[in-house]
This record gives C-alpha cells, structure tokens and sequence, in this order.
C-alpha cells in the first residue's frame, strides 16, 4: 500500500506539471468559460462517455456521486481502496471554409486523478480527486494589408493574433450512501481557474511593397484581458438498483442476475466568484514576440463580480448481467443537459453565442467469461458507444452539433506477488468524432486515445494476535 501511495503522489505531481504544457488548439474554446471537457473517468468513455446509471468498486464513477456507495468493506479483511488516474491522446484537425485554411494538432494531457475509499460495510464510500470542467486554448493568425498613407503604390502588411489560455478545474470531495435498492450522494466541490484572452496586431515594414517603403521598425498594439474565477459548488446524484431475475445454469451451476439500474445527477445554477483586469497598450519593438510598450491606452484595476454556472442533469438507465456478482455485460442510454443560454451569466451579462446544450448517449460491454476465463482476451471487457450532441455555442448564428463514436477495453494487470492484494485494471478509450458539418464555417475532426489506472489495495486489515 506505501509504494501505491508514492506512485500515486508523483503521478498527481506529474499530471500538475504536464498540463502547464498541454495546449489544444480549438478557437471553440473562446466562448464563455471555454470548451467543456469531458471529465468521465476512463471506463466509462469506452461506452460515450455514460455516466449516470454507472458504478464499480474499482473504477471511480465521479459524475454520479451516488456510485460512491459500490465502495464497501468486508469483515476484517478491510476495503479497497482505489487510485484512479487518467491520461490520453488528443488529435485535432480544423478546417474554415471562408477563408480556405486547416491546422492539425496532437498533445498528451492529463485527464484526472480521484482516490475513493469505503467507510463502512453497508454501501458508503468517500471519493476525493481533481477533474477538469473546462478548457481554453486557442491561437489564431491572420494576415491582412493596408495602404500607406500618401504612398498610393506602397502597401503594409499587418498580422493579427488571437489567443486565449486557462479554464475551470475542480477540486471535489464526495460521500455516496446505499439505503436498500437505492443510492444517494453528493459531491462538494471548488472550482478554480482562469481565461487570459489575448488580441495582438503587428505591423512590421519589412513586407511593406511600393515607390517609398516605410523604413520603421515592428509597431503595433496587444488588448489583455483577464479573469479569474474561484468558488465552492455542490452536485448530487441518485441511482435506483432493481433486481429482475435470477437464474442458477443447471450444468455449471453459476447464478445469473439481471438488474435495470435508474441513475440521475446533476446541480442547479450556481454563483462563484469572478476577478476581472485588462490592458490595452501600443509598442514599439525590433521583435514583435517582445513588445516594449510605449502608450498606455487603458489599464483596469482588479474588478469583483460574480459567474453564473448553469443549471446541468444527466439521466440514464442501464441493464446489466452479473455471473456470481460480476459484471459480464450491459447496455444502456443516458441524456445530459446544460442551460448555458438560460443560465450563464459574467456579472449578470449573458453570452449572445451560446445555446442550451444536449447530448444523447448510447453504449455496451461485454466480458466473454469474467469467471472461468484463462486468456486475456476471455476476461478482458470490451466496450462499444456513440454520442450525439447540440453544442453550447452558435457561430455566425450557425449551431453546431458534435457526432462520435467510442470504443473501450479493460483488463486485469497481472500482480506478480502472490501474497500481495492489491488489484489493478487498466482501461483504454478510443473516441473518433466530428464537431460541425457540411453548413458550418468551421469544422474540426477529433481522434482521443485515453488510457485510465485503478490501483486498489487494502486500506485497513484487522489483525487478531493470539
């Protein structure tokens, strides 16, 4: 259990420093608090992302905090308790049809960390973690020209720059109680974070054309804005387990058990503090990537307000199999709603580019022998998805709309002490989408590899001396 913390230590560490380097390129992300990230963990993406109908005792459902209580102790051999991290792959390629342009990106990120821990036999558990909730990053260039004044035959060519970093994080702490068929949980959370949108136009007489160039060197000006956002926020979720049949095969004499799983979370709109500055200056500069300014046009002091996060729920229903309490396979459907355009507000002011948001859900698995299986491939689970959604934001009064399928596999890593208990599985995610389509200005395809670590050990073991 010691090594597992220290990995689990300087795996949290890691994933700090790393996603100070991790930059997409998406100008989506320029809207409102940015681009939402999906935060489910590993498992779950395999079968599009579901997570209100979801729970194991090894992989962290920290969307529904009502799964918290799958974590339980036994008897004095103690509970299990689980790491849970994620890291992955994100490939982008964005095209514009007006002007004709395209620009492919690829970054490893960290997705999240959570450590859940069961408190008492009886179906209660408690998870705490980090997850991302947006993201904003972006870096658009374009090149434009301008006459020279009293140099009809001279031109000056300017290049504007748009950039934009930052998004919300969430640092939360979770309990999630069993009470007979049904589950209830809630999730305590503070969101931290910031957007630092960037406008930076240079003008720079060396490309200048015609009878007499100007011989001055790189000018130009940078607009800075900054906001900063911090505050505590709340969800809750419910699950309603139902038990349909039970059957024992009369020739290997293993007991199969159907449940219909009914699961729903989410949180009402909420208000968390918001820090606002900018700047607005012209510059003189050899090097436009090293501006020195020289007129001030403004500077704002630090203004307090508030952000208006909206109202979200997820509801979805799951069938499962289970062979002697293990999972074997499942299907289901789940809806996820947010009322952006309903509820988001920066000081009372809403955004005029945004939409109430939905996505549409779909997914299985499949483990072909969880019991008596002796291969990989036997005991490995296999997971199939798809989500479909309406996005947040309208561009050029355009709706854009979000359509991917997932892929998942999970298995067992092999723990080659014999006396040791700890259990570790390793989950992957593929995810190939498109966001936007053929009436859209801006589309941009999407290719996600994620690979996710539960690392379980026993926390406390009782100990008689005789």
């Amino acid at each position: 259990m010691l090594k597992n913390k220290k990995w689990f230590l300087l795996s949290v560490s890691l994933i700090f420093i790393i996603s100070v380097y991790a930059q997409e390129n998406s100008p989506f992300s320029r809207y409102g608090i940015g681009d939402n990230f999906p935060n489910q963990t590993i498992q779950y993406r395999g079968i599009g992302g579901m997570t209100a109908a979801q729970g194991s005792q090894q992989a962290l459902n920290t969307n529904n905090p009502a799964s918290y209580s799958d974590l339980y102790t036994s008897g004095s051999i103690g509970g299990l308790a689980t790491f849970d991290l994620g890291v992955g792959i994100d490939s982008r390629t964005l095209k514009s049809v007006s002007p004709a342009a395209s620009y492919n990106s690829a970054n490893f990120m960290p997705y999240y960390f959570s450590m859940g821990l069961p408190i008492a036999k009886k179906g209660f558990g408690l998870v705490f973690g980090l997850k991302p909730i947006t993201r904003i990053n972006y870096n658009v260039v374009k090149h434009n020209t301008l006459p020279i004044q009293g140099y009809p035959d001279s031109i000056e060519h300017y290049t504007s720059v748009y950039s934009g970093n930052g998004g919300l994080n969430q640092v939360f702490l979770g309990a999630g109680k069993k009470i007979g068929n049904l589950s209830i949980g809630v999730n305590l959370g503070y969101d931290f974070g910031k957007k630092d949108i960037k406008t930076q136009t240079a003008y720079d007489s060396a490309y200048s054309t015609g009878t007499d160039p100007s011989q001055i060197p790189t000018k130009g000006s940078i607009k800075d804005s900054l906001n900063t956002f911090g505050g505590f926020v709340w969800e809750a979720g419910l699950q309603y387990k139902a038990k349909l049949s039970e059957r024992i095969d009369p020739i290997t004499k293993i007991t199969s058990t159907y449940y219909l799983t009914f699961g729903l979370s989410g949180a009402i709109k909420q208000n968390i503090h918001l820090k606002q500055s900018g700047a607005f200056y012209t510059y003189y500069a050899a090097d436009a990537n090293n501006p020195q300014a020289i007129d001030t046009v403004y500077s704002t002091a630090v203004k307090k307000g508030t952000a208006t996060l909206p109202l979200n729920y997820n509801i979805g229903v799951m069938l499962n199999n289970y062979s002697e309490g293990i999972e074997k396979w499942g299907v289901g459907m789940e809806y996820d709603a947010k009322k952006w355009a309903s509820d988001f507000r920066i000081n009372n002011v809403p955004e005029t580019a945004f939409n109430n948001s939905w996505i549409l859900r779909g997914g299985a698995y499949f483990t072909p022998d969880p019991l008596r299986g002796k291969s990989f491939f036997s005991r490995a689970k296999y997971s199939l998805g798809f989500y479909t959604s309406k996005d947040n934001f309208a561009l050029n009064n355009e709706d854009y709309k979000t359509n991917a399928i997932t892929l998942g596999l999970g298995f067992m890593i092999r723990n080659f002490n014999r006396l040791s208990r700890q259990y570790s599985l390793m989950n992957t995610s593929l995810e190939i989408g498109r966001r936007g389509g053929s009436k859209n200005n801006y589309t941009e395809n999407f290719f996600k590899f994620s690979i996710g670590f539960s690392l379980s050990d026993l926390w406390f073991t009782k100990r008689r001396y005789q």
